[in-house]
């Protein structure tokens, strides 16, 4: 933590002092781009422009009753391509480090206190996908070598999920085709039902609640950290992001079955799309190159080059 820093000068400082600051304080063990700068105040840094999406985002959780951190300030790097934001720090536990000790019936309660916070998101819908500041999909579970276009719409994103769902291992002639089988029919698989009409409108979603991102304070009431990966998503997207975290070794069979509950409760069950992504996920992870070394996944996302 940085000894010198002073926190009722945080708006006196300049940019350059700031940043100094920020630089020399405590690094957060799960993140090299999260500082803690004081016992009361968090930086994180971002890539120029890749900020706005996550500020847009709280500000707009904040508006609809969501608990999240106050932002106090942005400043920008001398060589204008960090951005640091600043905001409180939350005081409490992740529910990741809380979960083992937490009964069933406050595991039901902080369920029910999460699905209300979801519900207002859901409230908020949008034809286009991606996040809230220049519409990018920024997904994992979308974010191949070239990914979906800005402001893809649910069909885009269907017919994109379908695709490397069915993949098969590239061959010369399969790539010459990879842009038409974008178009390929329901298959028989389980993949046949995985219309675009049954995940619009597309809505306001977190993508990442994982515990280690929901703090718990010493009222029980829960906060949403990390806002990066949010934007207009499909409504199955807070399932399949909350079951993709690394479960503690310390979760028994037990604590594995109360999370499952608590997805359940909070945000629906959505087990088909969660086998449909993984699959896909997996696909486009092994195939991801194909016999020219040219990513496969940007071949599947435009036209073939024609023939002179």
């Amino acid at each position: 933590m940085c000894a010198k820093f002073e926190e009722h000068l945080l708006y006196q400082y300049d940019e350059e002092t700031l940043v100094h600051h920020i630089n020399g304080s405590k690094i957060s063990p799960g993140s090299s781009s999260l500082f803690f700068l004081s016992q009361n105040l968090v930086a994180k840094r971002y890539s120029r422009g890749e900020e706005s999406g996550p500020l847009i985002a709280i500000r707009r959780a904040r508006q609809l009753g969501i608990p999240v951190p106050s932002i106090q300030r942005v400043v920008e790097s001398h060589d204008r391509h960090s951005i640091y934001v600043i905001s409180d720090r939350i005081r409490g536990r992740t529910l990741e480090d809380a979960w083992i000790s937490l009964s069933w019936i406050r595991s039901l309660l902080l369920a029910i206190q999460l699905r209300r916070f979801v519900r207002k998101m859901r409230s908020l819908t949008s034809k286009t996908a991606g996040s809230l500041s220049d519409g990018k999909c920024r997904s994992m579970w979308l974010g191949t070598y070239y990914g979906l276009p800005p402001h893809a719409s649910s069909e885009t994103i269907t017919t994109f999920v379908r695709y490397w769902y069915n993949v098969s291992p590239p061959s010369r002639k399969r790539r010459a085709a990879v842009y038409r089988a974008l178009s390929l029919s329901a298959s028989t698989n389980a993949a046949a039902s995985f219309e675009s009409d049954r995940h619009s409108p597309l809505t306001f979603s977190h993508q990442d609640l994982a515990p280690r991102n929901i703090i718990v304070d010493e009222k029980f009431r829960l906060w949403l950290l990390d806002w990066d990966q949010s934007g207009w998503y499909p409504i199955y997207f807070e399932y399949v992001c909350m079951q993709n975290f690394s479960i503690p070794f310390s979760w028994g069979l037990l604590a594995k079955f109360r999370w499952w509950m608590f997805c359940w409760v909070s945000v629906g069950i959505f087990s088909k799309e969660q086998e449909i992504f993984h699959q896909a996920l997996m696909n486009f992870t092994r195939f991801a190159v194909d016999r020219d070394g040219i990513p496969m996944q940007g071949k599947a996302m435009r036209l073939p080059t024609q023939p002179r």
